[in-house]
């Protein structure tokens, strides 16, 4: 059964620093050094998005209480949650991404990982909402 959808499905893991690097040195490398292993591997299995999002604490800290202490969060979007699914089978992903990740990710913290639909209500500006009602949803 596929898991094709209209709303492209999103996967985000939250995650944290390794104690021993400093945020600039963990958001340095997360951008400059995992980001151009985890490409090829997401286009290879038609994963549209990926995205990283650096949470500095002096941004968390002025979301206190609510903000969650992790130092921020990858996405990745795909049409189905087959295609993630593949993806993270991949050998690839066992033998370079995993195993780099542990190079600057505190694995033993709690990493919280959420998957859903994405549904866009407003993007670049524009309220989506008004152009898939004129489009019937297309």
């Amino acid at each position: 059964m596929s898991n094709t959808s209209r709303h492209p499905i999103v996967l985000m893991g939250y995650v944290k620093r390794l104690p021993s690097l400093t945020p600039e040195e963990f958001y340095k490398y997360w951008e400059t050094v995992h980001a151009p292993l985890v490409v090829p591997w997401v286009l290879k299995h038609g994963i549209t998005d990926y995205r990283q999002v650096h949470t500095p604490q002096s941004l968390r800290s002025a979301l206190t209480p609510s903000a969650m202490e992790y130092d921020g969060y990858g996405q990745l979007t795909a049409q189905s949650l087959e295609d993630i699914q593949a993806a993270l089978q991949d050998p690839y992903y066992a033998e370079v991404i995993e195993p780099d990740e542990r190079r600057f990710i505190d694995k033993s913290a709690a990493m919280v990982t959420a998957a859903g639909h994405q549904v866009d209500i407003l993007k670049g500006g524009e309220d989506v909402r008004r152009v898939e009602e004129s489009t019937g949803g297309k």
